[in-house]
């Protein structure tokens, strides 16, 4: 009885974790295509003055 309480408070925090990881990773690719799109843009104005 315990024991299996135990396992189903480790895996919940396993998933929690892995959501959160995996949140923390989409909210960083997702800042990454801004910065990316950022430095784009700046290459297009920088041309468009030449």
């Amino acid at each position: 009885m315990y024991l299996s309480r135990f396992a189903i408070e480790i895996t919940g925090r396993l998933f929690a974790l892995v959501k959160h990881k995996n949140k923390t990773i989409t909210v960083h690719n997702s800042a990454e295509k801004r910065k990316n799109s950022l430095r784009t843009n700046q290459i297009f104005v920088s041309f468009a003055r030449q």
